[in-house]
């Protein structure tokens, strides 16, 4: 089999220093010193990106700053959602120990220039983990953290200008990203202390059912043709036995693990031991590659998953 062609695509602008010091692994790792997200616009093929704390846009070979932040921030891997107009929804990610307010914005189409679309008020939630597009229902679908009272999932129909709350309150309602099909909403808990468990929302009841435990807290999660697949993180935290990062699949009612790596000797500063999906839907829907990072014998290596067509 031929090896694969690689072709950059573009440069992220950064500090020199940021650059010299990251062609270190290690230090790579402790700055975060990576892509978080890639989404293709539907406008004209240019790339949304966003890379550390900054976004942009990759298009014709030249690199379009996005303006408009009040502050540097990051937005989790996977968690910014493109709708059906072409306009970008993210949410600050930050530590936030000090629970100052936390943004949602808004990149309209054709624009270079983010918009404040809400504000969650001091105190309410630590950051935003993720907001994710309905394309079923043309909702758009909100995940928050970390504490008991700030965990929640809402959900809007007109761009956060009002939005639900389908769950809020405890551990139970904290997790990251979200699986959305015609009827269900599919998430994995990303609790520190309590169990973790993969649930299932039905869109229209509203009943939330537990299809089943996992290892550890899920950070990323993506469908996979007819499997929906959850990655435990490594991350060491009290609800988690052994420090290992795991794949789950599920299909139905149906859960099962299908892989499972120990956590490398770094400490969890220089990233918890994660699975990244491949950003897109990959040929057809049914493959999608899993880049490592911080697990034993496997970071910067990439595992491929192929579900039958």
């Amino acid at each position: 089999v031929a090896p694969l062609e690689l072709r950059p695509l573009g440069a992220f602008p950064s500090p020199h220093w940021q650059q010299c010091v990251a062609k270190v692994r290690p230090a790579q790792r402790l700055l975060r010193f990576l892509f978080y997200n890639v989404i293709r616009l539907p406008d004209d093929g240019g790339l949304f990106v966003t890379f550390k704390d900054k976004a942009g846009i990759f298009r014709n070979g030249s690199f379009i700053p996005v303006n408009g932040f009040l502050r540097p921030s990051k937005f989790l891997r996977g968690a910014c959602a493109l709708d059906r107009s072409g306009g970008i929804y993210m949410g600050e990610y930050a530590s936030n120990s000090e629970r100052t307010p936390v943004l949602l914005y808004h990149l309209p189409p054709r624009s270079s220039c983010v918009e404040v679309v809400h504000e969650f008020a001091a105190g309410t939630v630590r950051h935003v983990h993720g907001v994710y597009y309905d394309p079923y229902e043309n909702h758009l679908w909100c995940t928050t953290g970390d504490r008991e009272k700030e965990c929640q999932i809402i959900k809007t129909t007109d761009g956060f200008r009002t939005f639900v709350a389908v769950g809020k309150g405890d551990e139970t309602w904290r997790t990251v990203s979200l699986v959305i099909t015609p009827d269900h909403v599919y998430y994995g808990m990303d609790a520190e202390f309590r169990q973790n468990h993969i649930f299932r929302i039905d869109k229209y009841s509203g009943r939330r059912e537990s299809l089943g435990e996992v290892d550890g807290p899920v950070y990323y999660s993506r469908q996979l043709g007819k499997w929906i697949i959850f990655a435990v993180t490594a991350e060491g935290c009290p609800s988690q036995v052994e420090n290992r990062a795991s794949l789950w699949a599920v299909q139905g009612d149906t859960i099962s693990r299908i892989l499972s790596i120990d956590k490398d000797a770094y400490p969890r500063h220089f990233i918890p031991g994660t699975f990244h999906f491949s950003l897109g839907p990959g040929r057809g829907g049914n493959e999608c590659f899993c880049y490592c990072n911080g697990l034993k014998g496997a970071d910067q290596k990439t595992v491929g998953l192929f579900a039958d067509a």
